[in-house]
């Protein structure tokens, strides 16, 4: 079945993302002056100039985004050259746009791990997680464990749990099971419904699965997240399929299909028009 789109990153190889490194220093070790400030105010204004631009206009978007890294780079300061490409691999990876997340987090990395920033490096490290599994996973669990950290421990939990239930089911639904609770606990309703993706595509009944997509569609009465809803009614078209109810079919995926183009996310696009190829052949 192609029904099964979860919630994660795809995985890109580690050597994909090797990029140049320029020696810096912590911030104990700069002589932090009237210009250093003023470039890193400099700093900030090109990043959150940069992700305004949706990405399809990203070649603008990395026009701010290599101001933002030279002013860093010039800087030579560990916490500002984190920041940018952190930036930066978020934006990309918000956009669904793996490559070039991977290479920027990557990029984040030993800058990052050199200044013990846990509140930034379980961040990373989550985002890592998603492509490079449980290493990166295992490091940001165990800082969102000593933060109390809920929702990070969830979201760890979540990326664990779909990893294992491409080898072991039983494993992966009860680390999903986890995530589930944690999310519910504290009423994040994005999480709640990326959890019922996830479980949904683990479980091999199709009516179950239909049940479960559709807790998901429910919680997202109280977030907006359109990926997400896309993604639901992919999985439930793509259930129908496997049902032979092919009007009902077409219906979701179309409606995935809607939200798919207002968001122009390619992948997904692909998708659909590959779910909705099948039901005419």
């Amino acid at each position: 079945m192609k029904k099964a789109l979860c919630i994660i990153l795809l995985f890109v190889f580690p050597y994909l993302a090797v990029g140049q490194y320029v020696k810096a220093l912590p911030y104990d070790q700069i002589d932090i002056n009237n210009v250093f400030i003023q470039d890193t105010v400099r700093i900030d204004i090109a990043l959150q100039t940069a992700i305004r631009f949706p990405v399809d206009k990203d070649k603008t978007a990395k026009i701010y985004f290599q101001k933002a890294i030279d002013l860093a780079y010039k800087l030579r300061s560990q916490e500002q050259i984190a920041k940018v490409f952190l930036t930066k691999g978020v934006y990309y990876r918000d956009n669904f746009n793996y490559f070039e997340a991977i290479k920027s987090l990557n990029k984040a990395l030993p800058y990052l791990e050199n200044t013990k920033d846990s509140k930034h490096l379980s961040k990373l490290y989550f985002h890592l997680g998603q492509s490079y599994f449980f290493k990166y996973y295992l490091k940001a669990l165990n800082l969102y464990k000593k933060d109390n950290n809920e929702i990070g421990i969830a979201y760890c939990y979540n990326g664990i749990g779909t990893v294992y239930t491409k080898t072991n089911r039983k494993v992966g639904l009860s680390y999903l099971n986890k995530s589930l609770a944690l999310f519910k606990k504290n009423k994040f309703y994005k999480g709640i419904s990326t959890s019922y993706i996830n479980i949904a595509n683990a479980t091999d009944k199709i009516e179950e699965s239909i049940v479960l997509y559709n807790k998901s569609i429910a919680a997202l009465e109280n977030h907006n997240d359109d990926y997400n809803m896309a993604v639901n009614y992919n999985n439930l078209g793509d259930c129908y399929i496997h049902l032979k109810e092919y009007d009902r079919a077409v219906d979701y995926l179309e409606k995935a299909l809607v939200i798919s183009e207002k968001m122009k996310s390619k992948p997904l696009h692909a998708l659909l028009y590959l779910n909705i190829a099948e039901i005419k052949m």
